[in-house]
């Protein structure tokens, strides 16, 4: 192949990395081009205002907030300003106040209404952008009275270094990665998935590869390696959570009772009603005993429950116990469960693909990658995994549970309906009964996927004994593996609270009570937006990314949200919503009542979680992954409508490989494939700039305080 048709096929991905560089280079290095011709820093002035006491060592008490600030004057206009570095500073972690401006012709500052902040122990905080002419700085300290800060001093116009920073290096590359690899004229979407290929099959494990690696930076950063452990304050409660009520679960299991070894306080045990938030609270601030009241568990009879799903305490925290001797902290369960989400959603894309290509639909090798890079978003794992809370952790089970349980029986159906991957596929579904208990609702997809073998199994055994003998054999197949499982769930619930059908929520210690709770379904509909149509709520300030606490006319759980699903969160899916790309290819290939299954489930669990516990975005995890089931079908849809839809075999020099390739894509295909990858885009950087919100913990900070710095020139 020719250097110029080299060029030529590949010039969109010339000019993406051509457009990355210039923008590592002259965008976010633009204070240093700006400051390059800067001779030396300028000489500043900082006079001290009334409302400060200065001491000898540097620093100042704030006898006046009001008046507590630093003038900053200097010869020449002020375009960035540096904190230098001062011995004083030590002891602050972070320095925080308003800034107001005065240029020459101004009879007073001109107040910003942003709060800014530096941290001494970053050198990449100190340098300040102003601008417009300044010639005088006010710094506003934004602490209260008697509060001690810090007395610096400051360099005007100093030369700003050229910097690249590792972190935003690989976010770079990981964008220029997505744009060259999905964009519309890829030729992933030419190729014809195989998998048995490499060349198909390897760019599957990278991607599973790139995401796990993508989940243990978010872990790291969001604190998993340090999870927080023992008893938590919840504030203005006077009640306590326990991080470890899963590690309590294993080990009251292991001791050989349901109750968690924790003792009641006596002032709870005495109360009419624990269910009652606000007395139960106000019982706990005032109680002399010092057994803790505790938060989200169940309390029945005097004794403590975990009512969350006992599977991870079975199948993670008693093994740990048992190998170690040590109790299992959360944050490892949480990385876990989230690899193994990565790990169980790509087996199901590849199950559900093989599946596609069996029933002779051609399907690219680009949309195949596209949905896997999709669906960890869609559900919204790398959202949830930031908070590293025991609360993800019979979600997140179940889902894995759910994902290995439709693999097993889509390889069941691709082999005439085999038995054992019948079974396998049963028994992981009825393990989501000990998980998350709305998760078994799934069950209800298994007649729709089965729906030509069910009505085949009826016919045939009206035929002879045998025939109808192998109709019993599959039927026990796909029921026995619930009854075997639910057995001892079912009995787990009764050992507890008194029935097998009872799973404990309405005992739940929480912030209402769900004993006498009946709130009217009309809520559901504000909650319906909050779940998926919210706009994003934007900041022009770093990190750019605000959570919003939405009002309700009656009170109801409240967790603040980042936006909508299909606006923010995974705004890629946004081609569910659009019929004529995707109905008549699902009708034409069978996949509508699958689809409107998936559907189906989704709504009816938003339904159920909205209106028993409103609005928290990990309770996305318990019907998301049906709607990133659905989105997947729609991309699927949306690649096979290549008109006319052909193959060939390639004989000249550029594609001389002996595959088939499919026909290019329309305009309508291909602009709908380029909102979807920024989409994709939109949404992992959503996820990443989430957890700088709200503002940096101290195990966040120094990564905090790097990214903030890209956004200098601004």
């Amino acid at each position: 192949m020719g250097m110029r048709k080299i060029l030529r096929r590949h010039s969109a991905d010339i000019l993406i990395v051509v457009a990355m560089v210039f923008i590592e280079l002259f965008i976010f290095n633009l204070p240093h081009w700006q400051t390059i011709l800067n001779t030396s820093s300028d000489a500043t002035q900082v006079e001290v205002g009334p409302g400060l006491k200065k001491k000898n060592n540097g620093t100042a008490i704030i006898v006046d907030k009001d008046k507590a600030w630093l003038t900053v004057s200097a010869r020449s206009t002020i375009n960035y300003l540096r904190v230098n570095e001062r011995p004083n500073e030590n002891g602050f972690d972070v320095v925080r106040w308003t800034i107001s401006t005065k240029k020459a012709t101004d009879g007073e500052f001109y107040k910003a209404n942003s709060v800014s902040s530096y941290s001494p122990k970053y050198d990449v905080s100190r340098y300040i952008h102003l601008g417009n002419g300044t010639k005088q700085v006010r710094f506003y300290y934004e602490s209260e009275n008697n509060s001690n800060v810090p007395i610096v001093s400051f360099s005007a116009n100093p030369n700003i270094p050229l910097r690249f920073s590792k972190v935003r290096l690989f976010c770079e590359l990981f964008i220029v990665l997505l744009l060259v690899a999905f964009r519309p004229g890829s030729l992933l979407y030419r190729k014809k998935i195989s998998f048995r290929n490499t060349s198909c099959l390897f760019p599957i494990f990278v991607i599973a590869g790139i995401q796990i690696a993508c989940a243990i930076m978010l872990w790291l950063v969001a604190g998993g390696a340090n999870s927080v452990t023992g008893f938590g304050d919840l504030p203005g409660t006077g009640s306590k959570v326990d991080y470890d009520q899963y590690a309590q679960t294993a080990n009251s299991l292991l001791n050989g009772h349901v109750h968690l070894d924790i003792p009641v306080n006596r002032d709870l045990a005495a109360m009419a009603n624990p269910y009652d938030a606000p007395s139960r609270f106000k019982t706990a601030i005032l109680s002399q005993d010092r057994n803790s009241v505790l938060f989200d568990v169940a309390y029945k009879d005097g004794k403590y429950y975990s009512y969350f799903g006992v599977l991870p305490a079975v199948i993670l925290f008693m093994p740990y116990k048992l190998l170690t001797a040590r109790d299992l902290p959360v944050g490892p369960a949480v990385l876990t469960f989230a690899i193994l989400i990565i790990l169980s959603s790509a087996l199901l894309v590849v199950q559900g693909t093989r599946l596609l290509v069996k029933r002779n639909h051609k399907v690219s090798l680009g949309a195949v990658l596209l949905l896997e890079c999709a669906i960890p978003l869609g559900l919204p794992l790398f959202m949830v995994i930031q908070q590293i809370l025991f609360y993800q952790l019979p979600q997140t089970c179940g889902l894995v549970m759910v994902f290995l349980a439709l693999s097993c029986w889509i390889e069941s159906k691709m082999k005439d309906l085999s038995k054992g991957w019948l079974a396998a596929g049963s028994f992981f579904m009825a393990l989501t009964l000990g998980c998350r208990p709305q998760l078994i609702l799934a069950t209800l997809i298994a007649p729709v996927l089965f729906r030509e073998e069910i009505r085949d199994l009826w016919h045939r055994g009206k035929i002879n004994n045998k025939e109808f003998l192998n109709q019993i054999l599959a039927w026990s197949s796909a029921l026995l593996p619930f009854v075997i499982a639910f057995i001892p769930i079912l009995e787990y619930n009764k050992l507890r609270f008194g029935s097998l059908f009872d799973f404990g929520a309405t005992y739940n210690l929480t912030g209402f009570d769900m004993t006498h709770d009946n709130r009217p379904w009309t809520e559901v509909i504000p909650l319906a937006f909050l779940y998926f149509f919210q706009p994003p709520y934007l900041s022009t300030t770093f990190p750019f990314v605000l959570r919003t606490a939405q009002g309700l006319p009656l009170w109801i759980p409240m967790q603040p949200s980042l936006g909508g699903m299909l606006t923010t969160l995974s705004p890629f899916a946004f081609i569910i919503l659009i019929p004529v790309i995707w109905v008549k290819v699902l009708r034409r290939a069978r996949l509508i009542p699958f689809a409107v299954s998936l559907v189906t489930y989704a709504l009816v669990i938003f339904l159920f979680d909205a209106h028993s516990v409103g609005y928290d975005v990990r309770y996305i995890l318990d019907f998301g992954w049906a709607l990133m089931l659905f989105f997947g079908l729609c991309l699927f849809a949306l690649d096979s409508r290549r008109s006319p839809l052909f193959t060939q075999l390639a004989r000249d020099n550029d594609e001389n490989d002996g595959r088939e390739i499919l026909a290019p894509m329309s305009d309508l295909e291909r602009t709908m494939i380029g909102l979807i990858l920024f989409g994709l885009i939109g949404a992992w950087a959503f996820s990443f700039f989430s957890m700088f919100q709200p503002n940096p913990s101290l195990h966040l900070a120094p990564l905090w305080w790097n990214v903030s710095s890209w956004f200098l020139f601004i």
